[in-house]
């Protein structure tokens, strides 16, 4: 199983203008340096809570369709919904699944994809791979869709980047990490789906 990212948002779920406010720096200085922190909190809580803050399109890559009807779960969330389902099927060729013939659940937190009731899952070529589901992710195209907590995060995390540049500290003549505060971590682990996938 893999993910790839295929459309990426335009957008961050905050600007580097809320950041800079937030940090309260008025010169221009170090909005290059800003940038760049925003840039890597979205990308970290991204990764590390498997949430999508602006909608992007993602292919999940499978060997294989699961066994009956047991559902997929997306690693990435949440999902709004499906661009299309393609397979190898067991003659080598490739196929797109009909979207009559699936059901996405997308109002659960990890969203989840089966066969519709009278149905199972096609079977598939013995290959790597063989499975290709192209969806989209996010909580919406703006930063206005994203929730305030999540938001309210990612400008906590700027803020701890932007203070401390060094990624060590030297305590008692030994070079420590620096590590998230309690509060990243508690809002990181909140917000998180990776329990579930």
């Amino acid at each position: 199983m893999s993910y790839e990212q295929t459309v990426a948002p335009t957008v961050n779920a905050i600007s580097d203008q809320e950041a800079k406010d937030h940090l309260r720096v008025d010169i221009t200085d170090e909005d290059t340096l800003i940038g760049l922190y925003v840039d890597v909190a979205e990308d970290y809580a991204e990764q590390k809570t498997n949430i999508q803050h602006i909608t992007a399109t993602w292919k999940l890559r499978l060997d294989e369709f699961p066994i009956g009807s047991i559902p997929i779960i997306f690693e990435r969330n949440p999902v709004q919904s499906i661009v299309d389902i393609k397979y190898v099927d067991i003659d080598g060729v490739t196929q797109t699944w009909a979207n009559n013939l699936y059901e996405l659940d997308s109002n659960s937190r990890p969203g989840r994809l089966r066969p519709i009731e009278s149905e199972t899952y096609p079977s598939t070529f013995d290959q790597f791979d063989a499975v290709t589901i192209q969806f989209k992710a996010g909580y919406g195209d703006a930063s206005s869709s994203v929730p305030d907590e999540r938001k309210a995060m990612l400008l906590l995390m700027v803020a701890y980047l932007f203070d401390n540049r060094n990624p060590t500290h030297t305590m008692q003549g030994e070079s420590l990490a620096v590590a998230w505060p309690d509060s990243v971590e508690r809002l990181l682990a909140l917000g998180s789906l990776k329990n579930f996938s």
